[in-house]
């Protein structure tokens, strides 16, 4: 197994195994190096437009997503929509060039090769996260002002009081982890952007992971710049406290400490994470990092493995978690010029195995305290019931699928077959008409030929005639 993942990456890199529309991973390297040396060259007034144009895109993006999940109840559907739509945020950013302080991260690559200096990074880092802040705040305010947030009678506004509470009363540690998962998906995502050569590739590629980070609820420092602001500007309506307290449950104490800015403390340790993210991903680029590159850090460089080392290396951990049936592990490792194999730091497996089937917990002999009160329950309808319902349908729901899926594939092939005799008989015509023209200008010239021809004879017999 261990050869042929090493023949898949090896294939991988001569660029076999890519499609033409999306670059290797060595070009990819490549890019994202260059693209940070590009960002380091530009001039503050450029740079600071840039950041202002970045956090502005990511406000839309965070605007439009709570004008669509502000009236889903749904906890888990409200994350699926704001996931599906927060996404053109980043892909206003990636197809204007905009400077987004996330992914900016990405130029510790060029750092680490010394082809820049870590002042300029740093630079570019400080003054575009300013400038997102402040393109963001502009858009929080000019939202505010528009009178967006009165929809539903108010309830878009009580909603962002809601959003701007969960993100300021989050405790520290909380904040970090999650805006280290964020980055490493926004990294992703910026380097899958980076990958591919065309705009729908470009697309694809920031969707995916943007909508998995919004959907599982992490922490994105310029995201929250316009969710915690416009947060704090509708804590001071009335109208929208009293929305809120009516809808949530959120008391006017709250919406005080948070027109107050209590909490907002909390995108310091979001933007820690954010850094941090964006550093363990790119030291996981260990394959993409030479030699002298690793050896830079005193200590050496770390990695990050979701499956069992040394077993699971390579660069298909699912491939290793299935065929371990299930067990899963997270691994830190030193990076070392070989792929996943430097010395293990710390491995943790998972202790539960199984997945299904759902066992019952027994409750037999479990001691019950005495302060708890104890009421009979019956569930209408049974769980017998529910699935007798539920599970027809469902089978009957991927029968219907494969049978659409069936015709469509049909009427696929009969609309290829189509297309190609069309072309053919096009191809047909073409030559067709070709072979016609040729033969028609034949026969125009062989005329021309015989009329002139006739003609000369003609004045040759009227010259001998005036002879004699």
């Amino acid at each position: 197994m261990a050869v042929y993942f090493a023949i898949i990456d090896k294939l991988i890199e001569e660029g076999f195994l890519m499609d033409s529309r999306f670059n290797s991973p060595a070009e990819i390297a490549s890019l994202v190096s260059k693209s940070g040396v590009t960002k380091s060259m530009l001039s503050l007034p450029k740079m600071i437009l840039l950041g202002l144009m970045a956090g502005a895109f990511i406000a839309f993006g965070g605007a439009a997503s709570d004008v669509a999940m502000h009236g889903v109840a749904d906890v888990g559907l409200a994350r699926v929509v704001a996931g599906v739509i927060f996404p053109v945020g980043l892909m206003l950013v990636v197809f204007t060039g905009s400077e987004l302080f996330t992914g900016n991260c990405l130029m510790i690559i060029p750092t680490l090769e010394k082809k820049i200096k870590p002042v300029s990074m740093i630079k570019n880092l400080v003054t575009v996260y300013i400038s997102n802040f402040v393109g963001a705040m502009i858009i929080d305010l000019l939202i505010f002002f528009s009178g967006q947030l009165n929809y539903s009678n108010g309830g878009l506004g009580a909603f962002t009081i809601k959003v701007a509470l969960a993100k300021t009363t989050i405790n520290p540690a909380t904040a970090i982890i999650s805006g280290i998962l964020c980055n490493i998906l926004v990294c992703l995502a910026i380097v899958m952007a980076t990958g591919a050569t065309d705009a729908i590739g470009k697309i694809f590629g920031v969707f995916f992971p943007i909508c998995a980070f919004v959907v599982c609820g992490f922490e994105h420092c310029v995201a929250n710049m316009f969710y915690i602001p416009t947060g704090v500007m509708a804590a001071m309506n009335p109208e929208y406290v009293a929305k809120v307290q009516e809808l949530y449950g959120i008391t006017a104490q709250q919406c005080q400490n948070l027109a107050n800015l209590s909490g907002c403390e909390s995108l310091l340790f979001v933007t820690i994470g954010n850094i941090i993210g964006g550093m363990i991903f790119v030291v996981g680029l260990s394959q993409l990092i030479d030699e002298d590159i690793i050896r830079m850090p005193r200590f050496g460089c770390v990695g990050f493995h979701p499956t069992k080392l040394p077993k699971g290396r390579g660069r298909a951990p699912m491939a290793w978690l299935i065929l371990d049936r299930g067990e899963g592990a997270a691994t830190f490792f030193k990076i070392d010029t070989k792929a996943d194999e430097g010395d293990i730091f710390v491995q943790s497996v998972a202790k539960d195995k199984r997945v299904l089937p759902i066992t019952k917990p027994d409750m037999h002999g479990m001691a019950i305290p005495v302060d708890v009160r104890l009421e009979e329950f019956s569930l209408r309808p049974t769980p017998e019931e529910a699935m007798n319902a539920i599970v027809p349908n469902y089978v009957a729901g991927f029968i219907y699928g494969a049978l659409v899926e069936s015709f469509c594939s049909e009427q696929n092939a009969r609309m290829m077959a189509m297309d190609a005799a069309t072309d053919n008989a096009d191809a047909l015509l073409k030559d067709l008409n070709t072979m016609y023209n040729r033969a028609r200008q034949a026969a125009i010239t062989q005329e021309i030929t015989e009329v002139c021809g006739g003609a000369a004879a003609q004045r040759r017999e009227r010259e001998e005639e005036m002879r004699v």
